[in-house]
């Protein structure tokens, strides 16, 4: 059962993460105009969001699908709860990840720093706390 509700709370984190990423649109802009500029004048912005939708829940649903998986190796080897959650190891390493991902990128996108930490603060509540609960 891990497995099922890591995929369902990696397509939560496909939805936040959505939504966070179109706050930060306007914002990347202002700041990139070029890249704006690539994109051909005759592509409409539902010819864009469709599949980018598309790809962030497929992307996130096989990230939750992976960390269902290192919960079960986990679960077995490192049992134990702590820090909230039924497996603190487990937890520990989703925060790992969380700064592994966060620091970079807050460093190279320095305007877009608060879209980043609402996804890093989405991806420790649902991966770190909540999908241990439900997996367990």
């Amino acid at each position: 059962m891990p497995l099922v509700f890591g995929v369902l709370c990696g397509w939560l984190m496909g939805g936040s993460f959505v939504g966070l990423m179109s706050l930060m649109l306007p914002r990347l802009a202002r700041e990139r105009p070029g890249l704006l500029r690539q994109i051909s004048r005759e592509t409409t912005p539902l010819q864009i969001v469709i599949p980018a939708f598309g790809l962030a829940f497929l992307g996130w649903g096989v990230v939750g699908l992976v960390l269902g998986a290192v919960y079960l190796l986990l679960e077995d080897t490192v049992p134990g709860g702590g820090l909230g959650s039924p497996n603190q190891a487990f937890t520990l390493f989703v925060l790992g990840l969380a700064a592994a991902g966060a620091i970079p990128l807050g460093t190279l996108w320095r305007w877009g720093r608060l879209p980043v930490l609402g996804i890093v603060v989405s991806f420790l509540l649902l991966f770190g706390w909540v999908f241990p609960w439900l997996a367990s």
